[in-house]
């Protein structure tokens, strides 16, 4: 049977009120209900009069208010559904006569929405007794009827720190089962003239909680309906699916019944829920500027890129850092994105452990890319094959791109190949970092803190375009050295340029011939390893720390956000320690390699061995880290791979897998994984569209050098990728919009992981959710920029894929505190996600664990948080 056209289908508007779920549930009604869904937001500028907007509504079957955060009594937070609720109260004689303004259409609210009908129809609005209820599953208790016809055993995720309040709380325990479905005992409804219909409860018996909780119900006299649960979530079972078919039942029968006639095929205002791709965006600003945007000479240089490796067996005695130091003694700049747990067994699986090591080459000549949040210009440096014969930085006005990814996306597509070696994950490309501060400005939300003062440089992104590298397999235990070639007519050259002169050398050191042993650099030994004598940390104050926790309780209480990740940036003072009288005192402009920085490193790759460490630095900026966390991965096919982590628990106090399993399977650890989870869906819903993302792993429990943590994998498919074809009827189908070519034609979109990238940062496990209402709070809670920490480290390569990790476990510095003063300052991140289930003591213990485990890592001998040893 053909599929249905996009005009023969039922169209549904969805009113989104900011909430990190939208996109879920716009996934499942299009797959359960094979609909179209368009999308506005609460606060649109689209609709200035009532006309306007009973002229839209006109256009579809049916409206879904949707969840978010706030009050439903506060105008700011649900808008657009109060206006909703009046052109459809009154029709048909009832109250009001103004046709140009009334649409008798079915609505359905979810959770805000719920609670916007429950006010609507007079019920009231109060707090739930005991706190919130955020990412836990209950079993809804329902009538069967209606909207619950033929449904059984209903599983289902609540959101909610406000319940609507019926009276349900005042009848007696011997009425209840006779009368909770009737609410003959509260005279409810609009002016006396209607009453709620309770259709489902969840009812529990819990010391300091709520008996009764009013989950869905139906207007008596209206079309209108209402979930206060999320019947979206992962965690939600198959039965609720029926409960949105039954829904739909409900809709087509009252339209058929009152003659309703839906305006199909015309063209409607509100959006679509899939955002366009970042080649589309810049396509259309070319179009839109009519050929005035500037051109630089950059972007029609290297287009024609080739392909040239060498492949080297890696001897058993070969260790990283000796590679990096033959290849990279003399470089100030340097990349390195290490599996520093590769040689660990038998603790996990080959994910865990980390199987590829990237190391940049020649990053003090490569073309370079920073981009400050608030400033319209990115800041170009040109490759050269010297430092020295570097030209003059170019400023690229970014709105003529549509932004800095769509401009990052542009550069990349230009240059992609598909020719490289299939076994290595990166052939060339971007690598670098970004600050949380730039997954703020993708969200609208401004930084806490003021900008650096002017003449101090502290990008937000900084990528550099490598194009030699080595990339060692450890699993495989071989190593490739690549280089991107000027043409790719050259792709078969030998040696490789810069093997010329010393490649015997290096390969015979590679293979571990003894003739060619370590050899220490003269350049490294310009800095000794940082002194531990005056080494200095300044770490958070325990008592503020516990208050913010509760000042984040108190916002969750109040229906302000469902979670928030808490953090704190604690300073390391180190003394930097000259070998020689002649060297300079400060360490910004010294070799990377002859800096305190990688003797900093080096001790914390030792101590806390992890897949996704790393030691960047670049520019302005020195970052170094042991993650455990990778944040998001994507191949050339267009699978896209997310890994949240939430929920950790030491080795000392669970030395086996079953006790870590049985510690992390409680309601606070998962309802913190599951928030997360349900985040991320959203996120990669907005590029794949509706039905191409899958959780592949729930809360599983992985094990580390020192810790098990939680990890649930989420994959989505992007659109054009092998695991969705992208054809013009799916893409109409799942609401992806279509791209615009340079001529003005519509074309199917060119997605690729950088959409995904710039859709979800900065990563939900460091935010909480609703994501953009809870970095708003974050920020007034938090009283400093977060910078590099809570961002990503990785890179995208010219063969399509992409492999980014979160800051956490890490320490950064700037180039603009490294004074002539003999010592350095760090910056250090910590902190934990903070739900109504919290304790304030238990969240501030678990922040300084984390913190005093990577500070203690660096061997300068702090010891903070343990036992002082007996003299």
């Amino acid at each position: 049977m053909p599929a249905k056209s996009e005009c023969q289908r039922p169209a549904i508007l969805f009113v989104d009120a900011y909430d990190s779920f939208t996109n879920n549930i716009i996934s499942l009604l299009t797959t359960s209900l094979n609909c179209s869904v368009r999308v506005v937001r609460i606060d649109t500028p689209l609709f200035p009069t009532d006309a306007s907007l009973a002229e839209e509504l006109r256009k579809y079957d049916a409206v879904v208010l949707g969840p978010g955060p706030g009050h439903p009594e506060n105008e700011a937070d649900v808008g657009l559904m109060r206006r909703i609720w009046v052109a459809s109260a009154y029709v048909d004689g009832e109250g009001g006569s103004d046709a140009d303004t009334r649409v008798d259409i079915p609505i359905l609210g979810i959770c805000l929405g719920f609670q916007s009908l429950g006010l609507q129809c007079d019920g009231a609005i109060r707090r739930l007794t005991g706190g919130g209820m955020h990412g836990v599953v209950r079993r809804v208790i329902h009538s069967g009827r209606g909207i619950y016809q033929g449904v059984g055993e209903v599983d289902t995720t609540l959101y909610q720190s406000l319940c609507v309040d019926i009276g349900q709380d005042d009848l007696p325990d011997d009425r209840w089962e006779d009368e909770k479905w009737t609410a003959k005992w509260k005279d409810t409804g609009i002016q006396g003239r209607g009453t709620i219909e309770p259709l489902a409860w969840v009812e529990q018996q819990v010391e300091g909680r709520d008996k009764r909780i009013l989950v869905a119900s139906k207007h008596s006299h209206r079309p209108w309906w209402g979930l206060q649960y999320h019947p979206e979530s992962i965690c939600t079972n198959e039965e609720s699916r029926k409960v949105i078919l039954n829904w739909m039942s409900e809709v087509n029968n009252h339209n058929a019944q009152t003659g309703r006639k839906i305006e199909r095929g015309g063209e409607a205002k509100a959006g679509m829920p899939v955002r366009p791709s970042l080649l589309a965006q810049t396509d259309a600003k070319k179009l839109e500027m009519n050929g005035h945007r500037p051109e630089y000479d950059f972007e029609n240089e290297d287009l024609d890129y080739g392909y040239a490796s060498k492949v080297v067996d890696l001897g058993e005695n070969v260790d990283v850092p000796e590679i990096i130091a033959r290849m990279e003694a003399a470089g100030r700049d340097l990349i390195v994105l290490e599996s520093t747990n590769n040689n660990i067994r038998g603790i996990g699986s080959e994910m865990v452990r980390g199987r590829y090591t990237t190391i940049a080459l020649h990053v003090d000549n490569a073309l370079r890319v920073e981009y400050s949040v608030g400033n319209g210009f990115a800041k170009l440096l040109p490759a050269s094959k010297t430092s020295a014969t570097r030209a003059n930085a170019q400023k690229v006005f970014m709105a003529g791109y549509g932004g800095i990814w769509p401009f990052l996306a542009s550069y990349l597509d230009k240059r992609k190949i598909n020719n490289g070696n299939v076994d290595v994950p990166f052939w060339g490309g971007f690598m670098g970092y970004t600050t949380y501060e730039l997954g703020l400005e993708g969200i609208d939300v401004s930084p806490h803190s003021p900008l650096p003062a002017e003449g101090i440089d502290r990008p937000d992104l900084n990528f550099a375009w490598i194009s030699d590298s080595i990339v060692i397999d450890h699993q495989e235990n071989k190593v490739h050295l690549q280089q991107l070639t000027q043409s790719s007519i050259h792709q078969d050259a030998e040696p490789l340029w810069w093997l010329d002169g010393k490649g015997r050398e290096l390969v015979a050191f590679l293979s571990g011939e003894s003739s060619f042993g370590p050899k220490t650099p003269s350049a490294v030994a310009a800095f000794a390893t940082p002194s531990t004598e005056k080494a200095r940390a300044s770490t958070p104050n325990p008592s503020a720390y516990q208050s913010s926790v509760r000042t984040c309780q108190s916002y969750i209480s109040a229906g302000e956000s469902y979670e928030l990740c808490l953090t704190s940036l604690s300073t390391l003072t180190v003394p930097t320690v000259p070998t020689s009288p002649s060297a300079p005192l400060s360490s910004k402009n010294s070799p990377a390699l002859s800096s305190p920085a990688w003797s900093l490193y080096r001790s914390l790759r030792a101590a806390q061995p992890s897949p996704f460490s790393s030691f960047i630095r670049l520019g302005p900026a020195t970052f170094i880290s042991c993650s455990p966390e990778r944040f998001l991965s994507w191949t050339s096919s267009g699978r896209c791979e997310l890994r949240p982590m939430k929920g950790t628990v030491k080795k000392s106090l669970a030395p086996t897998r079953a006790e870590a399993e049985a510690l992390l399977d409680v309601e606070k650890e998962r309802a913190e994984n599951l928030m997360i989870v349900d985040l991320v869906r959203h996120d990669l819903y907005g590029v794949c569209g509706a039905g191409n993302v899958v959780v592949t792993r729930l809360m599983g429990v992985e094990e580390y050098e020192s810790v098990w943590q939680m990890v649930t994998v989420v994959v989505g498919n992007i659109p054009g990728g092998d695991g969705n074809p992208g054809g013009e009827e799916n893409l109409d189908k799942n609401g992806v919009p279509h791209g615009i070519s340079v001529n003005g034609t519509e074309e199917v979109p060119r997605y690729s992981g950088i959409d995904v990238l710039a859709a979800s940062l900065p990563p939900g496990s460091m935010t909480g959710a609703p994501k953009k209402r809870s970095c708003e709070l974050l920020n007034g809670i938090e009283h400093e920029r977060r910078s590099l920490y809570s961002g990503v480290v990785g890179y995208m390569d010219v063969g399509g894929r992409g492999d980014f990790s979160v800051n956490i476990r890490c320490a950064f510095k700037w180039d603009d505190e490294c004074q002539n003063d003999g010592q350095d300052t760090w910056y250090v991140g910590a902190g934990g996600a903070v739900t109504a289930l919290s304790e304030d003591l238990a969240e501030r213990e678990e922040m300084e664990t984390k913190l005093f485990n990577t500070l203690n890592g660096f061997g300068l001998g702090l010891n903070l948080g343990r036992p002082t040893k007996p003299t």
